[in-house]
């Protein structure tokens, strides 16, 4: 009996070792990154979330995103002669970061 869970607790282990790890579309990747780093109310709770649950993609992707966000902010500023947050406004608008929470935690399609 003792070597019968011995035996299967290591092949459940491996096989949850071996299950590869979960993945955001690029559309998604694009959308859920630029919204966590804009000063918006759920930016900090998406960022968070995907350091924990979409970890590789994170630290693959955070520092790109990081620098093409605030070189589009400050493209807009520039280019339309208002302010960063102004410019975060619009990135918020595009990206729908309103809701972008709710999407990325699966809870947008249930009614209250």
């Amino acid at each position: 009996m003792l070597r019968f869970i011995t035996l299967f607790s290591t092949l459940l282990f491996a096989m949850s070792a071996s299950a590869a790890p979960k993945t955001l579309s690029d559309p998604d990747v694009t959308r859920y990154f630029v919204c966590s780093y804009l000063h918006k109310e759920d930016s900090y709770k998406i960022g968070s979330y995907l350091t924990k649950n979409y970890e590789m993609q994170w630290y693959t992707y955070s520092d790109k995103f990081k620098v093409l966000v605030n070189d589009k902010l400050s493209e807009i500023a520039r280019d339309q002669n208002i302010s960063k947050f102004k410019s975060e406004d619009q990135l918020s608008e595009k990206y729908k970061c309103n809701s972008a929470y709710i999407d990325l935690l699966g809870l947008s399609n249930i009614k209250i």
